[in-house]
């Protein structure tokens, strides 16, 4: 397991480790934070945000299309931290789609696979 314990970042017991790439994952969303970038990656719709939180803390310009290398880079670290973590103990029995930026219990386009809005889809 990596991890850090946080309580001194919260504390401001710590100095900032901004040289450190963050990784998380959630059955086929992949994420990374390196220094301002965090790319995300979804594998269900198959599509990758790109944001630079220095200027945009909000996530609301993706920049993915803008700078391919830089999605290229960090795709790279994703893939070889993803490969030096187990494979999960159970598989994924269900995945639903979440929509981003969107209550939970808003109604759904009736038709979802030509709604404009973005969403990734969440396993158990």
């Amino acid at each position: 397991m990596d991890s850090v314990d946080l309580l001194p970042f919260l504390t401001a017991k710590a100095p900032l480790q901004s040289d450190r790439t963050l990784f998380w994952r959630s059955g086929e969303y992949r994420v990374a934070r390196s220094g301002n970038w965090k790319l995300q990656l979804s594998q269900n719709p198959k599509k990758a945000w790109l944001f630079d939180l220095a200027s945009d803390p909000t996530e609301q310009k993706n920049l993915a299309s803008m700078e391919p290398l830089r999605v290229n880079k960090l795709t790279e670290l994703i893939i070889a931290h993803d490969g030096e973590m187990p494979k999960p103990l159970w598989p994924t029995s269900i995945e639903h789609p979440i929509r981003i930026d969107v209550p939970l219990d808003a109604p759904w386009n009736d038709d979802q696979e030509n709604d404009d809005q973005e969403y990734v889809c969440w396993s158990n």
